[in-house]
């Protein structure tokens, strides 16, 4: 497998440098990050370039696979050209990458159930500032403070809130500060 390096970018963009399984590359991504492991495999008509690193972790027998756009790399540079067959693939554990992207999934879900749809810059700030103290999420507009069944509705002042009074007492105290 050839590829022609033209990643975009790259300050080499016009070398005309063949990219091979198995061969060595650097590079650095949209991050910042310096990247540097054998090519696995590539695909130029969709940009992807998938390369192996050693592990994150340090344990002996496994690796990093990293999937990278080539349109997001900068720096791009051949190390070590290889011509030979490429070393075999490695083992995926596939229950471990299931696992991790449900646990990705849900922790994405949980971000997203924390914005407030059609609700003020202010009304977020509040509900970022009191979910420090109590759990909290969203019902419709209205910031509801789950442990102690308090909403806190628009337009999210002290003297806007439904509940219990003993339990209202601590959350208005908590929209003075954050008003302050």
């Amino acid at each position: 497998m050839v590829l022609t390096n033209m990643a975009a970018g790259s300050s080499n963009s016009g070398n005309q440098q063949k990219l091979t399984v198995g061969s060595r590359v650097s590079c650095t991504t949209c991050n910042s990050e310096k990247v540097e492991g054998e090519v696995l495999a590539f695909d130029y008509h969709h940009k992807l370039l998938v390369l192996k690193l050693p592990s994150s972790s340090g344990d002996k027998g496994t690796c990093n696979i990293n999937f990278l756009n080539l349109d997001w790399l900068t720096d791009f540079e051949i190390i070590e050209e290889i011509r030979k067959s490429p070393s075999q693939l490695p083992v995926l554990d596939m229950n471990k990458i299931l696992y991790r992207t449900e646990q990705n999934l849900k922790q994405r879900q949980r971000q997203s159930e924390r914005i407030g749809i059609g609700v003020s810059e202010m009304a977020q700030k509040l509900f970022e500032f009191v979910s420090k103290t109590y759990n909290c999420h969203w019902e419709a507009n209205n910031i509801v403070v789950e442990a102690i069944e308090v909403k806190i509705v628009p337009p999210y002042k002290p003297d806007n809130l439904i509940g219990d009074a003993q339990a209202i007492d601590p959350i208005k105290k908590l929209i003075e500060k954050f008003l302050a």
